[in-house]
């Protein structure tokens, strides 16, 4: 329902980001790719996998780590995507494959198997107004009381500007006690 109503309300291309996690939907028997990309083809929307990232302190996510190289061995997702084509880029960290029906791509996002923080261009708001130029790096800057205090254009340029000045040139995906980072799940993407 909520694809129709973006589709409805014009706001297309849908794209459907979707997590992979070895064991609970994709690297084993019980594997939901294939079923993923055909939902996306039946629905006229792109499918992006991404590589499952170290989400906040203790999180076993290696356990459930599988990369889209292994993906990309599966037969029942071969029979699909068109493996002769070379990996296509829209400036952006996905990285896409025609489908082999020639209606669409599917996009595969690698941030632990293949690091894309060289071509990174984003900047992130958080809920709570902070602004962040890289998604595992905990430096940001305060948005919000430049908002509320009344700054002007000129004032909120210069936090966005600044924000990109202090981009890491590689994001660390670490938490640790000595280096105890916000939680991803707490930024969003």
């Amino acid at each position: 329902a909520g694809i129709q109503a973006a589709r409805e309300a014009g706001l297309t291309p849908i794209k459907i980001n979707t997590v992979l996690m070895r064991g609970i939907n994709a690297g084993d028997e019980h594997s939901e790719v294939a079923e993923l990309i055909d939902f996306a083809v039946a629905e006229q929307a792109t499918i992006r996998f991404i590589e499952l990232m170290p989400m906040k302190q203790g999180m076993d996510w290696e356990q459930n780590y599988i990369s889209i190289d292994e993906i990309l061995q599966r037969d029942d997702v071969r029979q699909r995507i068109d493996m002769d084509a070379a990996l296509q880029s829209e400036n952006t960290a996905a990285r896409y494959l025609p489908l082999k029906n020639g209606k669409g791509d599917v996009g595969f996002i690698m941030p632990m198997s293949e690091r894309f923080c060289e071509g990174c261009n984003r900047l992130r708001l958080t809920a709570d107004g902070g602004l962040r130029s890289c998604l595992p790096d905990d430096d940001q800057l305060n948005l919000r009381d430049v908002m509320r205090n009344g700054g002007s254009d000129d004032d909120i340029r210069a936090v966005f500007l600044r924000s990109a000045l202090i981009k890491p040139e590689i994001g660390t995906y670490k938490f640790d006690a000595d280096d105890e980072k916000r939680s991803m799940i707490s930024i969003g993407g």
